[in-house]
C-alpha cells in the first residue's frame, strides 16, 4: 500500500493528533523511555529471549507499513514530548488523581494514532485480548456473545477486516502476575498487533499489602507488550458490588494504580470505571448488570463494554447491532 502526503485521524481523535505509520509509533516508543534498562529487566525475568539492544530489535510485521508522512511525524513528536513532561509528575506517585484523568487522554495519543492507523490500512492486524473474568466473558452471559465475540462482529464483519484474527486469552480469576508468568504462552507467541489487557479486579483482592507488587508488574506487562511488539490498550475495571464481594474493597486504588500507569507509560484506556460511575453510581444498579450480582458482566454490560472500545476506536456507528446490540 503506497502512502503519500499524510491525512488526519478521524474527527475525535485525541488532541488533534495527525496519523502516524506504525513504524513511527515504534520509533517514537523506543526514544521515549529507557528501552535499554527495561529490556534487561524483561530479559533477565525470562519474558523476552532477544538481548539485543533496541535499535536491532527484531522487526515485527507492523513495522513493515510504508513510511512517510512528515506532518504527522512532527505532531506525533510534539505529542511524546508534551507527554514525557507529564510523565515525570507520576514517577514517584504523588500525582493527584483528578490531574491524571485530565491527562489520560493527551498521554495516550501516539498510542491510539498507532491503533487507528492500523484500522485505515489494508494490511491484516491481529488483536489480542487478555486478562481477567471481563475479557474471558465464559458463564455469565447466558448464551449470548461477550465483548471480544463482539468485537470480532464489528471489525471482522462490519467493517470487512475479514484478514483481521481476534484472539481472546482472558482467564476468569487470573491476576496481572498469573498473566506475566504465562505471558509466552498467552500473548507473544500469537505476535499481536494490539494488546487489550483487563486486570485488577482479582488483583485487588491482595489489599493494601499487594498493591505496590501490582504496580510494578503492570509496567512489566506494557513493557513486555511493547518488546513484543504490540501496542497496548488498557481496559479498567468496572465497579463491583462490594455488599456481595467484600475481599474487593480495594479496587478503587487499583483502578488509581492503573490510572497512574497509564500516564506514566502513554498508554490508551478504555475507561470503564469512568463510565459506570456516570451512568449507574448507586450501587444496587451495579448489582443490576452483574450476572452474579457480585462482578461478573451480565450480556447487556458486555454489549455496553463493547460500545465503549468502538468508541474508543471510533468505529462506533448507532446503526450498527455489534454496536448497540439486537433491537
Amino acid at each position: 500500500m503506497k502512502m503519500t502526503g499524510w491525512k488526519p485521524i478521524p474527527r475525535g481523535c485525541t488532541r488533534g493528533v495527525q496519523h502516524i505509520t506504525i513504524a513511527e509509533y515504534w520509533e517514537l516508543d523506543l526514544k521515549s523511555r529507557d528501552s535499554q534498562s527495561r529490556r534487561r529487566r524483561l530479559i533477565n525475568r525470562g519474558l523476552l529471549g532477544n538481548a539485543a539492544s533496541p535499535s536491532k530489535r527484531p522487526v515485527h510485521p507492523a513495522v513493515a507499513e510504508p513510511q512517510g508522512n512528515p506532518v504527522g511525524w512532527e505532531a506525533a513528536q510534539a505529542v511524546v514530548a508534551s507527554a514525557l513532561m507529564r510523565i515525570e509528575k507520576v514517577r514517584d506517585d504523588t500525582v493527584p488523581n483528578d490531574e491524571i484523568a485530565t491527562e489520560l487522554e493527551s498521554d495516550s495519543a501516539a498510542g491510539l494514532a498507532a491503533i487507528l492507523s492500523l484500522l485505515q490500512g489494508q494490511r491484516p492486524v491481529t488483536w489480542l485480548f487478555t486478562g481477567d473474568n471481563i475479557v474471558q466473558g465464559t458463564g455469565s452471559t447466558a448464551g449470548q456473545r461477550s465483548c471480544v465475540e463482539i468485537f470480532a462482529e464489528r471489525v471482522r464483519g462490519e467493517l470487512r477486516r475479514a484478514g483481521d484474527v481476534v484472539i481472546n486469552t482472558g482467564v476468569s480469576g487470573d491476576s496481572a502476575a498469573q498473566l506475566l508468568e504465562t505471558f509466552r504462552r498467552r500473548v507473544s507467541r500469537y505476535r499481536p498487533d494490539v494488546v487489550a489487557i483487563s486486570l485488577g479486579i482479582n488483583d485487588c483482592k491482595a489489599g493494601v499489602a499487594g498493591r505496590d507488587a501490582f504496580r510494578r508488574t503492570i509496567r512489566d506487562l506494557l513493557d513486555s507488550v511493547r518488546m513484543a511488539g504490540g501496542i497496548p490498550l488498557v481496559i479498567l475495571p468496572h465497579p463491583v458490588y462490594i455488599p456481595a464481594t467484600r475481599k474487593r474493597a480495594d479496587l478503587r486504588q487499583y483502578v488509581e494504580i492503573l490510572r497512574q500507569e497509564i500516564v506514566r507509560d502513554e498508554v490508551p484506556c478504555v475507561d470503564q470505571w469512568d463510565d459506570w460511575l456516570q451512568h449507574w453510581p448507586d450501587p444496587s444498579a451495579t448489582k443490576a448488570r452483574l450476572a452474579d450480582g457480585r462482578i461478573q458482566l451480565n450480556a447487556a454490560a458486555h454489549q455496553h463494554l463493547a460500545g465503549l472500545i468502538f468508541r474508543k476506536l471510533q468505529i462506533f456507528d448507532p446503526q450498527s447491532s455489534a454496536c448497540v446490540g439486537p433491537s
